[in-house]
């Protein structure tokens, strides 16, 4: 959860918002499958409805060229379909790369605050 806090004001911002040392451990590594999951289907269905509007204009202009009926089926087999199975392919990867690290950095922080919280003690040997 992202709160304002003064100590992150700098010179120029008006407004900084930290993460708070309870996000990093609230954000758990199962919620990672989900959400990629979840984006990598909603980008493939952005991707199928912008590749279903080109392949229907595209379709349409070449039967207005060749003076012919236009054949809506192939703006979705031959365009749709297979631009939204490539999308959805390269968003599941990517996604799963930018969790996975989104991940190891927020746990990596927290064990930095964890340490960073504690007192110093120095020994004389």
């Amino acid at each position: 959860m992202l709160v304002p806090d003064r100590n992150c004001l700098h010179a120029g911002a008006t407004m900084n918002f930290c993460m708070d040392a309870g996000n990093a451990i609230r954000s758990r590594w199962f919620w990672i499958p989900i959400r990629v999951l979840l984006l990598s289907f909603l980008l493939s269905l952005l991707a199928f409805a912008g590749s279903l509007l080109l392949g229907i204009v595209g379709v349409v202009i070449l039967g207005w060229i060749r003076h012919t009926e236009p054949n809506m089926t192939l703006a979705y087999r031959n365009v749709a379909v297979p631009s939204a199975i490539l999308a959805g392919i390269a968003a599941l990867i990517s996604f799963a790369f930018i969790e996975v690290r989104r991940y190891r950095q927020a746990r990596a922080l927290a064990a930095i605050e964890r340490s960073s919280s504690s007192p110093v003690t120095f020994s004389n040997r």
